[in-house]
């Protein structure tokens, strides 16, 4: 009697851990995360913040007209939000306007890798989601930074209180956070120099190699395409490009912008490394596209120089077809979107844009040194062996 009784109890557990198997089989894996999380990590306490018009300010809301025209579907807006003279704040962006998710300490600066990385994970406790995407919002100086006092002084990255963040420490705030992509609504930014040194930190990266005007992205217009899962970069960037291709030449007529694959840069550097080897003389007489001239500054005149041209030039002296064909495949597996308008400010004429601009390294420059040229990645990873 009790050997049957263990029988019948064994045969009653094995169908009901069957049964078990058969529904959690069925049953779909439970995840309760959004499809992205999009973070506009806004800079703000600036020029950009301070004056008559708020950029930061109606740029959220751009956001949230995004947002109320239900263009986000079960996608997170977030916005680290640092004004000028305010406390920071994390902001989830909803169709019924903006609701503080977290006040922040004002004493860290925003362009620390501390605040930062604080940031970053407050969005995943907070905005949990399969895919992370990042819009980097500030002033920008492209690869330059200069000796200053503090790591965060006179810096090329964003502008909080007039601190400044070097690109070797934003390619050290964003390595390992997991970003599918990174946009960078500010200047300069579409430089190899920059884009060497955020290799790693994510698959593709959307930023101008010329000056952005004030106004920024239209946010209301790219935040959806932004946030889709499969982000529609070219869509945004495109959207951007037309936005200020309809104003006049003589007001704001003025963008530059591209989307790299980051998966093909160090392809590209291969084949640059190739052409300085062979050649860093331009011809006599060649005038290399620059993206920028002065306007309200001449500190960044001669340091944004179009890459394909200025190394097409080089190519040219050596008489080597197909290292030119080369480059051009590398260029356009690298550079998957451009856009430019035909002039910058109504005067620049931006007649030879390939996307990506370059500083144009020679011993003799002075401006290497003043703004440490050297420290950069791409200098000793391709510049430097092609001067041995």
């Amino acid at each position: 009697m009790p050997i049957r009784i263990l029988h019948i109890a064994l045969t009653l557990i094995s169908m009901l851990m069957m049964l078990s198997c058969k529904e959690n089989k069925n049953e779909p894996a439970g995840d309760d995360r959004a499809s992205r999380t999009v973070l506009v990590y806004m800079a703000a306490s600036n020029t950009l913040g301070s004056g008559s018009v708020k950029y930061d300010y109606r740029d959220l809301d751009e956001m949230i007209a995004a947002a109320e025209n239900n263009k986000l579907k079960d996608a997170n807006i977030l916005a680290y939000h640092a004004p000028y003279n305010e406390t920071p704040s994390l902001k989830l962006i909803t169709k019924h306007g903006v609701e503080i998710l977290k006040e922040y300490d004002p004493a860290p600066y925003s362009v620390s890798i501390a605040r930062m990385k604080e940031v970053f994970n407050d969005m995943r406790e907070y905005a949990p989601a399969r895919k992370y995407g990042l819009v980097l919002w500030s002033h920008a100086s492209g690869w330059m930074f200069s000796n200053g006092t503090s790591p965060e002084t006179s810096r090329s990255w964003g502008v909080d209180r007039g601190k400044e963040m070097s690109i070797p420490n934003l390619a050290k705030a964003l390595t390992g956070e997991g970003f599918d992509y990174i946009y960078f609504d500010c200047c300069l930014m579409g430089n190899i120099e920059t884009l060497y040194e955020l290799r790693g930190c994510a698959d593709y990266i959307v930023a101008s190699p010329t000056e952005t005007p004030l106004d920024g992205m239209p946010y209301d217009q790219n935040i959806p395409l932004l946030a889709n899962e499969d982000a529609d970069l070219a869509g945004a960037a495109a959207n951007t490009y037309r936005f200020y291709e309809s104003h006049p030449v003589s007001d704001n007529q003025s963008i530059a912008i591209s989307v790299y694959d980051m998966s093909r840069i160090d392809h590209l550097a291969s084949v640059l490394r190739t052409v300085y080897t062979a050649n860093m003389q331009m011809p006599a007489g060649f005038s290399p596209q620059t993206y920028y001239q002065s306007f309200y500054t001449t500190v960044f005149n001669r340091k944004f120089y179009d890459l394909s041209h200025y190394a097409s030039s080089l190519i040219n002296a050596t008489e080597n077809p197909g290292l030119k064909e080369e480059l051009n495949r590398a260029m356009e597996e690298f550079v998957i979107y451009k856009a430019h308008t035909q002039y910058m400010w109504g005067s620049l004429p931006l007649t030879d844009c390939n996307g990506v601009s370059t500083f144009i390294y020679s011993s003799g420059n002075t401006d290497a040194d003043r703004y440490n040229y050297r420290d950069l990645k791409w200098y000793n990873d391709v510049v430097l062996p092609a001067n041995n």
